[in-house]
């Protein structure tokens, strides 16, 4: 039978044993860290047991509230949807945790307490006790397969069909997580490997991963050939492998062949994957072209992508996913380009449409639906239903939860955005997004010493991420290291971001925010940013006229002005801009879009 997990601060053992023997008494098995053994890979261990268990029962007390792994593990359980969650001292939990019902049991073992709903939860997911089987059976049995898609190696003769080699791996990777029972490597974790020569083994640690998919493709005229196969990350063992030789209008058929293989091997069933639609092969080409360019993240490469997509669309015009791209394409310009913000939304949204009247179910036509009704509609509540419709089909996709990020936090809802990101890092471990998105939640949430450790594995992993550099000057400062935060900010060149501003304002440089206003005020396209400034100068004039500014001007930051981050930022006076953006003059702004704390309070998540 499936069984708890037990989650819990090894300072409690002596008052949690009793908990064990009361749900073991009942019939249930229970994993808990006392069913490792010598020689056991600690972290490869609990993760195989989190993986395997259908009920995560977290013990929340004065000394597992401060434990990292207790809360990584509940994530783990909240994400699921399987946390029970109980209390054996007078305490909150982590603010992400509080909107689960929690059972008090204080004083426990000396009083039960709501023991009973406890059992209650747990048998609602579990069902009763049934003949008890070991918890290590139990993993050995459900243990989630997980698995990587290394880029196949381009063996064609012409190196510029490395495009189309790329394309092929990340369809396979898209195929294959569609699959519940398999957890897959998102593209940047994978694509990290491309063109080096690591040992199985030590990629299979790196990404977490039981498996890989390794191989090759030939293409010659219209004939192509695909080598594949599955190697076990323990050993390097081939648990299969395959090899295709198949018209290049065959492409489609075998990309399905390939991923029912893995699944048949890695699983007790094949993946049903829905009947796709099969673009002709020229706009399918054009369409990888497209998207080699779109992942290299900048505006000129965001134009460039969108250029291949149309072409895709001019030669084929169902080609539902071309549309989608585009608009994809379209809504990144945006975020390079702060000088033209307006008709890039305009047509993107007018791509999605195109889109889902061709596929009303093509996910990720929906997810840019999504971003349009909260960046041009300002429908945060359309957007998060349109959210729950995509990721209860595909809860692992990686746009998905990327998106689920952005739009959680529009609606002011941190601790959500916080799951989605920790989801996000689990899939792609080796991507700076997921890393990047859960430093500024952490640092949001005031979590300053778990922010800290999230920081510097972000800037370790990429030392030139922006987004990093940014967050460390104000985790820095808010950590009362003022003259620290100031020489980054001069080593690093930002002394003109909103960043700076708010260090500037700890520090009472009113003459440095004034200058950065200054610039701002020369180019189009900066107005939320600008009304961040105004607030750290105690101008509320200029909060008004810039905030009013960003809503005409659907400023794609416009959702950083909500975030509980602003809140507890000083402004030159010494007041919180909590206490300005949640004024009357800023509110009765923001309710005109229902971007203001009333209307966030009354969203149905």
């Amino acid at each position: 039978m499936t069984y708890i997990f037990l989650s819990y601060a090894s300072e409690d053992l002596e008052r949690v044993k009793p908990l064990v023997a009361a749900f073991e008494g009942r019939g249930w098995s229970v994993w808990w860290d006392r069913s490792l053994v010598a020689g056991s890979k600690f972290d490869e261990k609990i993760e195989e047991a989190l993986d395997a268990s259908r009920c995560v029962v977290v013990v929340w007390s004065n000394n597992s509230v401060t434990k990292r792994w207790v809360k990584a593990e509940a994530t783990e359980g909240l994400e699921k949807e399987v946390l029970v969650p109980l209390l054996i001292d007078d305490i909150r939990p982590p603010l992400i945790f509080r909107g689960s019902q929690t059972a008090r049991l204080l004083n426990w073992p000396e009083r039960e307490g709501e023991l009973g709903t406890v059992i209650d939860g747990i048998t609602e997911l579990l069902g009763k006790p049934a003949a008890s089987r070991s918890a290590e059976e139990d993993i050995r049995k459900r243990s989630t397969k997980s698995i990587a898609v290394l880029p196949f190696i381009n063996m064609s003769s012409d190196p510029e069909q490395e495009y189309f080699v790329d394309g092929l791996t990340e369809d396979l990777i898209d195929r294959l997580s569609r699959h519940s029972s398999l957890r897959v490597i998102a593209r940047t974790s994978s694509f990290y490997f491309k063109d080096r020569a690591d040992d199985v083994r030590d990629i299979g640690r790196r990404l977490g991963v039981t498996h890989l998919v390794e191989g090759s493709v030939r293409r010659s005229g219209v004939k192509i050939r695909i080598s594949a196969q599955l190697v076990r990350t323990e050993d390097g063992s081939h648990e299969w492998s395959a090899h295709y030789d198949r018209e290049l209008d065959d492409v489609f058929t075998l990309q399905d062949e390939i991923t029912k293989e893995v699944t048949r091997q890695l699983t007790d069933r094949l993946i049903q994957l829905p009947i796709a639609y099969q673009p002709k092969l020229e706009a399918y080409d054009e369409y990888l072209r497209g998207h080699a360019w779109l992942i290299r993240s900048s505006f000129n490469a965001a134009r460039q992508a969108r250029s291949f997509f149309d072409r895709a669309i001019e030669a084929d015009p169902n080609y539902a996913e071309a549309y989608a791209s585009a608009a994809r394409a379209l809504i990144m310009e945006r975020f390079y380009n702060f000088e033209h913000v307006l008709e890039p939304l305009k047509l993107a949204a007018n791509y999605v449409s195109k889109a889902l009247a061709l596929d009303p179910k093509l996910a990720s036509a929906l997810l840019q639906r999504a971003r349009i009704l909260v960046e041009w509609d300002f429908d945060i509540q359309a957007s998060l239903d349109l959210l729950r419709e995509v990721l209860d089909r595909e809860p692992n996709m990686f746009e998905g939860l990327s998106t689920a990020i952005k739009v959680y936090e529009c609606a002011g809802r941190s601790d959500l955005a916080e799951v989605a990101a920790r989801k996000l890092i689990r899939i792609d471990p080796v991507s700076a997004e997921g890393q990047a998105w859960l430093f500024f939640l952490l640092l949001e949430q005031e979590r300053l010493d778990e922010a800290q450790d999230v920081g510097e594995a972000l800037l370790e992993l990429e030392p030139d991420n922006r987004a990093g550099q940014s967050n460390m000057v104000i985790l820095m400062a808010r950590q009362g290291r003022l003259e620290e935060s100031l020489s980054y900010i001069e080593e690093h060149g930002m002394q003109a971001s909103v960043q700076a501003c708010s260090v500037y304002a700890l520090a009472g440089r009113r003459d440095e925010i004034e200058k950065v206003i200054t610039d701002m005020e020369t180019r189009s396209g900066r107005s939320a940013m600008l009304t961040i400034c105004y607030a750290l100068l105690g101008d509320i004039n200029g909060v008004l006229r810039a905030l009013k500014e960003a809503i005409d001007n659907h400023d794609p930051l416009l959702f950083n002005l909500i975030t509980h981050g602003l809140d507890e930022r000083v402004n030159i006076d010494g007041i919180k801009l909590g206490t300005i953006y949640k004024g009357p003059k800023v509110q009765a702004l923001l309710k005109s879009i229902n971007f203001d704390q009333k209307s966030l309070r009354r969203l149905k998540i």
